[in-house]
């Protein structure tokens, strides 16, 4: 994560993220090396990356990729990468539903000819159209394919429903 966003939000390093100073160029290639050495250490480490490197408007466009994402690709040689696509909408409640998709994996083998910038711009559009795939979804309100993982407190409209419900049935 960009090292100024993560100064102001500080409670991402309790998740393990860790800061890229992107306004040196020097230091940002040391994170991406650090990044290329440690992840090989271990069989099913991963990592989380957010390749524009701020947190911004969901629908912002164009999402403003740099090319740390295309450079560890090209320097880890084997690995997948998997497009998220989070969306936050307020369907019926007072509080936000967090639709989260996970697009198909992106195989890269070692040796690949990588060009950064192309591969750059080719991470982006496919995660911007799996942004749009998303969105379409949520407002169409496809949501048969989406799983339940937390659900949390219930809003003040659902627990009136429920309360107003159980008086309808007494009164019968």
């Amino acid at each position: 994560m960009d090292e100024q966003q993560l100064k102001k939000y500080w409670f991402f390093s309790w998740a393990g993220c860790f800061g890229v100073n992107r306004q040196n160029a020097r230091e940002a290639l040391k994170s991406l090396e650090y990044i290329a050495t440690e992840l090989p250490q271990k069989a099913g480490r991963s990592l989380w990356m957010f390749p524009q490197g701020e947190i911004t408007p969901q629908e912002a466009r164009p999402l403003g990729f740099h090319s740390g994402l295309a450079y560890l690709i090209r320097r880890l040689g084997n690995c997948y990468v998997y497009p998220v696509s989070l969306r936050y909408e307020f369907m019926r409640e007072q509080y936000p539903d967090i639709f989260v998709s996970v697009g198909p994996a992106l195989h890269f083998e070692a040796g690949q000819k990588i060009q950064l910038k192309g591969l750059t711009t080719t991470l982006e559009q496919t995660l911007i159209h799996d942004l749009a795939t998303l969105r379409e979804d949520v407002s169409q309100q496809r949501l048969d394919n989406f799983v339940t993982i937390l659900r949390g407190k219930g809003s003040t409209d659902t627990s009136l429903d429920a309360f107003f419900k159980l008086f309808k049935k007494s009164k019968i």
